[in-house]
């Protein structure tokens, strides 16, 4: 009878064991989802495509380069919102989740990861200029610089 017991209690740990890492597994597709999700939301721009969006009314264009970098040289029309204070700089436009907002910095590396960033907090429509401000230069188009 004790062997009996013993046999279920083992069962019941096993059966315990496997549900849970079922459960697992289950969770950890539904967030890989989630992020591919996100990623997915943030759409990587040619300088001629970025080019064309910001020309539009109705995008936000914002340079998270620091301000150094801006008042060294920017692409007309932009905001400053510095990388290193983005939600500080960010909260004051008071942008809303479904507004389109263009971002660039140097070389394409800052602005994707506050793209990301933008994106997990729900913002629909994020383009990231994916050379950055250096290739923007380098095809000429037109910048302007702080006296």
């Amino acid at each position: 009878m004790n062997f009996r017991i013993v046999l279920a209690g083992f069962c019941l740990v096993l059966i315990v064991i496997i549900i849970s890492f079922l459960g697992q597994e289950k969770y950890k597709e539904r967030d890989n989802k989630s992020a591919l999700k996100n990623k997915n939301m943030v759409k990587q721009l040619s300088t001629e495509e970025y080019k064309e969006l910001i020309e539009k009314k109705g995008v936000w264009n914002l340079d998270v380069r620091e301000g150094y970098e801006f008042n060294a040289g920017y692409i007309e029309g932009a905001k400053l919102v510095p990388s290193t204070r983005f939600d500080e700089f960010f909260d004051e436009l008071k942008i809303k989740k479904s507004e389109k907002i263009a971002l660039y910095c140097r070389s394409g590396s800052r602005s994707s990861f506050v793209a990301q960033k933008l994106s997990d907090k729900g913002y629909t429509n994020i383009y990231n200029l994916e050379l950055g401000f250096l290739d923007w230069q380098r095809q000429g188009f037109k910048i302007v610089k702080k006296l």
